[in-house]
């Protein structure tokens, strides 16, 4: 009986040896995908890379439309202008002849506003009426005769002349101050109904006064945007 145990003991002992150095490898059944799952070869994912990248690609152009587009509608566009005051229809109306016949398209409007009328030589802060009848009297002694007093805050204005030439105006200036006072030159201004120009200039092209052809009476002509020329 005992022999007939270890016989056993043995035996099962060669057995676990042999299965496990030379029994050969059970195979594997492969796993079936999922319902639905579809497995895919090589080439198809290949296929499915460039198309990827196509799409990628498009998309970069797209977005490149995109940026590019605003550059286009960067370009400066054209501005009006406003070009006054004129003092007359007349010498508007000229004004805008010249403007046509430069190729633009300019068109006339009235607006109340501040009308410059000239350079104005003065005499300020006269302390009293004493005082500036005394200096009336030593200008007109020299020949300045249309000297006249105006009442002001300070005291009394000696107004000496309006000029549109400054020429003139400084000349006039430095006559006074050889008789031994100082005069000032500022400009005069009266509130009136005045002509516009309104010009839609094209984009990088500027204004020149000088194709006006103004008339010597008119000067002190501004430039400005349209809309905010009255005053």
């Amino acid at each position: 009986m005992r022999n007939l145990f270890f016989a056993l003991v043995l035996a099962n002992l060669g057995f676990g040896a042999w299965s496990a150095w030379y029994a050969p490898e059970p195979r594997t059944t492969p796993t079936a995908p999922a319902s639905g799952t579809r497995i895919r070869l090589v080439s198809e994912v290949a296929g499915a890379s460039t198309e990827t990248e196509e799409a990628a690609t498009s998309d970069e152009a797209a977005t490149t439309d995109r940026l590019d587009g605003p550059a286009e509608l960067s370009v400066a566009s054209s501005r009006c202008v406003s070009v006054g005051p004129f003092p007359e229809l007349a010498d508007a109306a000229a004004a805008s002849a010249r403007l046509r016949a430069a190729g633009l398209e300019p068109s006339q409007r009235v607006a109340e506003g501040d009308i410059w009328v000239g350079y104005w030589v003065r005499i300020d802060a006269i302390p009293s009426r004493a005082e500036a009848n005394r200096i009336l009297a030593k200008l007109r002694e020299n020949g300045i005769r249309e000297a006249y007093a105006i009442p002001d805050d300070e005291g009394h204005i000696i107004s000496l002349g309006v000029f549109t030439d400054v020429a003139r105006a400084g000349r006039l200036r430095e006559q006074v101050r050889g008789l031994g006072f100082e005069p000032n030159v500022v400009d005069r201004s009266r509130r009136g109904t005045a002509h516009w120009i309104d010009i839609e200039l094209p984009a990088g092209v500027d204004l020149d006064f000088e194709m006006l052809d103004v008339p010597s009476g008119v000067t002190r002509l501004e430039q400005r945007a349209c809309g905010a020329a009255a005053n």
